[in-house]
């Protein structure tokens, strides 16, 4: 009985750390529009429960998703503001720079 407590709060615990850290990556890049106007960084759904090991035992997590929506598909570790850069229909992409 206690085990199953300890295993509950540890998995809430993980599922609002993944809300808050993706929730904090896409209000970090609010402003990043396209030239329609349209977000560059959003949330898109939810990944696929996984098991996640921990000290107080195994838990089911399902994390939120985000998606960077440049031109080019590539790594959102850098996103360059939209107005300084070339126009999505030139060579570079305006946003999620690898």
């Amino acid at each position: 009985m206690i085990g199953q407590i300890v295993r509950e709060g540890a998995r809430q615990m993980l599922a609002a750390a993944l809300q808050a850290e993706v929730g904090a990556y896409i209000a970090q890049f609010t402003g990043e529009r396209d030239e329609d106007g349209r977000r560059l960084v959003v949330r898109n759904g939810s990944a696929e429960p996984r098991t996640v090991l921990t000290s107080a035992g195994a838990v089911e997590v399902t994390a939120p998703r985000r998606r960077c929506l440049s031109s080019t598909p590539r790594s959102p570790a850098a996103v360059t503001n939209v107005s300084a850069t070339p126009s999505r229909t030139g060579s570079q992409s305006t946003a999620c720079t690898s």
